[in-house]
């Protein structure tokens, strides 16, 4: 049975239990607490990751057969990772983990079985689309570096 959900909460809730199970990337970053979603509090790691919702925005969100539930959900989803000072390269080890977190070793993508807090079940397909543009952003805390990429990640209710 179909029950109802909020999409972008458990994807978000997906993202950060898959990537926080990843003993090197938690081991790069610090701490499982230095993956975040969208927003963050003032007082940030020099080293950490966001991720958040990046669409579909009007675009196909998969599969609704007429007069019956949601069979299945496609999101576009961004993770970035983030250093304090002028250069990017500390990210290249964090993304790469990232991409076999969440795209596979070989890039072709990975299939999850997840149980959120809800205890709803959940098939999760998940790949790497590519890189994201980012710039780097000044503020009062100094300059902080990005590096991002847009995944694609489909649930089907279990």
């Amino acid at each position: 049975m179909v029950v109802a959900f909020e999409p972008i909460s458990v994807v978000e809730e997906f993202v950060y239990t898959t990537l926080s199970a990843d003993e090197a990337l938690v081991l790069l970053l610090g701490s499982a607490d230095a993956i975040r979603p969208q927003f963050m509090p003032d007082e940030e790691p020099d080293l950490h990751v966001t991720h958040d919702f990046a669409g579909p925005d009007g675009r196909d969100t998969g599969t609704i057969p007429m007069g019956q539930a949601i069979a299945m959900l496609s999101l576009r989803w961004m993770i970035v990772a983030w250093s304090k000072g002028p250069s990017r390269q500390a990210l290249r080890p964090v993304m790469k983990r990232i991409v076999v977190a969440l795209g596979g070793l070989d890039m072709r993508g990975r299939q999850f079985v997840f149980v959120d807090s809800d205890e709803i079940g959940w098939d999760v397909t998940t790949r790497y689309e590519g890189p994201a543009r980012v710039t780097p952003e000044a503020g009062a805390t100094g300059v902080w570096q990005q590096v991002a990429g847009y995944f694609r990640i489909e649930i089907r209710q279990k």
